[in-house]
């Protein structure tokens, strides 16, 4: 149905069974040359051999944490050297912490807006750099969630991130959107994993 023959996609957070995975399933399977990562070598590897079987070419895995300014460069940054470019930028890495308000610890908080919200912005400038020095445009879609926009309880901090994944892909989509680039937010509801 979709064709994305010789692009190149880049998808954080892909090595569990959760919606990055099937992302870059997705991707491969109608072409695309993907790069996926994970803070775990071991299951991006494994993430990879699943995907592509003996089809290695066109994927490529390695370790990143994109909760870390370097470890969001690096998830581009090793694309564009793999690849020669990114073509589409998928920021889906995430954690939560559920537990009521009440008991929220301030590395529950670092961890979450980390991975959810400095993760995303630094991958998302990183790719948009790249795009615009290239001159060819690009698409940045970052895996938002019904949380930005209703009430689960024990999920205040989750929500804060994912409210601030929306309004900050509007902002993005609005300066970038001059130099060809889309930014776009998905709110999936939940994914029974």
């Amino acid at each position: 149905m979709f064709d994305f023959t010789d692009k190149v996609v880049a998808v954080s957070g892909a090595s569990g069974i959760g919606i990055g995975r099937v992302i870059a399933e997705r991707f491969f399977c109608a072409g695309a040359k993907v790069a996926i990562c994970s803070r775990s070598q071991e299951r991006i590897e494994l993430a990879a051999t699943e995907i592509a079987g003996n089809q290695k070419e066109r994927i490529h895995a390695f370790a990143a944490d994109t909760s870390t300014i370097e470890g969001a460069y690096s998830l581009v940054d090793r694309t564009v050297q793999h690849y020669g470019r990114i073509d589409i930028l998928i920021n889906n890495a995430g954690v939560q912490f559920p537990k009521p308000s009440i008991e929220v610890t301030s590395d529950d908080w670092q961890s979450t807006v980390d991975t959810n919200l400095r993760g995303y912005f630094f991958a998302a400038q990183r790719a948009a750099q790249k795009m615009i020095g290239a001159m060819n445009g690009g698409t940045i879609i970052n895996i938002g969630s019904v949380n930005a926009l209703t009430v689960v309880l024990g999920q205040a901090v989750y929500a804060a991130t994912k409210a601030g994944i929306s309004q900050m892909t509007k902002s993005l989509a609005r300066e970038w959107g001059r130099n060809g680039i889309r930014v776009n937010c998905v709110g999936p509801g939940s994914i029974p994993t």
